[in-house]
């Protein structure tokens, strides 16, 4: 057919920041300090929809998410 469900899908958005600050301790002596933000917005994408009619109750309804939901990360790093 022209239209099928498993083909076409709502758009997938997810966005992913990371900050980071370097700070110098002494001559050779570093501090990093990093931040990530995964899934930031903590968008849903939904997957298909079920698509089997003699699924009573689930027949149309998406029953499961694609992605993953927001994480943040902070993470510590010293260079010598």
């Amino acid at each position: 057919p022209r239209v099928t469900g498993e083909i076409r899908n709502w758009a997938y958005y997810n966005e992913d920041f990371s900050f980071t600050k370097s700070v110098p301790i002494r001559e050779r002596l570093t501090f990093s300090l990093r931040f990530e933000l995964l899934n930031a917005f903590n968008r849903h994408v939904f997957g298909i929809p079920d698509t089997a009619p003699n699924d009573g109750t689930n027949f149309g309804r998406p029953t499961y998410t694609s992605d993953t939901p927001r994480n943040v990360q902070i993470l510590g790093r010293f260079t010598f």
